[in-house]
């Protein structure tokens, strides 16, 4: 399957970009959507493995398992005090999960696997480039999960911005807060320029990982239009960094 993960800070819209780009894919190659967010959400069991095959899957980190609600409904509170190795140990063991049994399953089958979040969350929330106390990028890489993640990369990673101001808008729109510990300005500025960065860029580039930037300020009526006229070319083309209303 063909697999991208959409990335970005707080606030830049990837739940939204996710499914308007798995929407798209639909149309336009007449594929059924399967929701694996969805399906975890309402507790229900998902399709089995081979029903997935040919079909847009769609997936997130944290999963909605149990592992990945800990992190969700648990560690990543405000309010709470888990030091940022626990969290990032946790976060490997979930996507370590997540790959085990969706990603390695279907990567070498017909269809697209559209993935939320990814190691590249870890490698920025949980490291010295965002937090003080964080942890180094070699520690990172060297949890289970996250040496799973970089033995199976995606083919491409979009990454997803937007202005401060933007971000914070959206929050406060939000139905529901989930008062998660990394939602504040000045982290989102520290945030952003760690997805921007060389760090995270040599660690793509250098593994033949495609990173597409774009900017979601725009009303989604606009975003959408951008995704059907720019963002299925860049992913179309050959590798490199392509920057769209970045």
């Amino acid at each position: 399957m063909r697999f991208i993960i959409v990335e970005g800070p707080d606030g830049t819209g990837k739940e939204t970009f996710s499914r308007l780009l798995s929407e798209i894919l639909s149309e336009k190659e007449n594929r059924k959507i399967i929701d694996i967010r969805g399906y975890q959400k309402k507790g229900i069991i998902a399709p089995k493995l081979e029903e997935m095959v040919g079909k847009i899957v769609l997936t997130a980190e944290p999963t909605y398992w149990h592992s990945g609600l800990t992190i969700r409904d648990e560690l990543i509170k405000k309010g709470r005090d888990y030091d940022i190795k626990t969290i990032a140990e946790m976060y490997s063991i979930d996507r370590l999960i997540n790959y085990e049994n969706i990603i390695i399953p279907l990567k070498d089958k017909e269809g697209w696997i559209i993935q939320e979040r990814s190691i590249l969350s870890s490698l920025t929330y949980q490291s010295k480039l965002v937090f003080e106390n964080g942890l180094e990028f070699d520690e990172l890489l060297k949890l289970k999960g996250n040496e799973t993640a970089i033995k199976n990369p995606p083919e491409s990673v979009i990454i997803l911005g937007c202005s401060i101001e933007e971000a914070e808008k959206r929050y406060n729109k939000r139905i529901k807060n989930d008062d998660a510990i990394f939602e504040v300005s000045e982290t989102q500025k520290k945030l952003k320029k760690a997805y921007e960065g060389e760090d995270i860029r040599n660690l793509l580039t250098e593994r033949d990982i495609k990173i597409i930037y774009f900017d979601t300020s725009s009303p989604i009526k606009e975003t959408k239009k951008r995704i059907h006229l720019d963002v299925l070319g860049a992913l179309n083309r050959g590798m490199g960094i392509y920057y769209i209303n970045y």
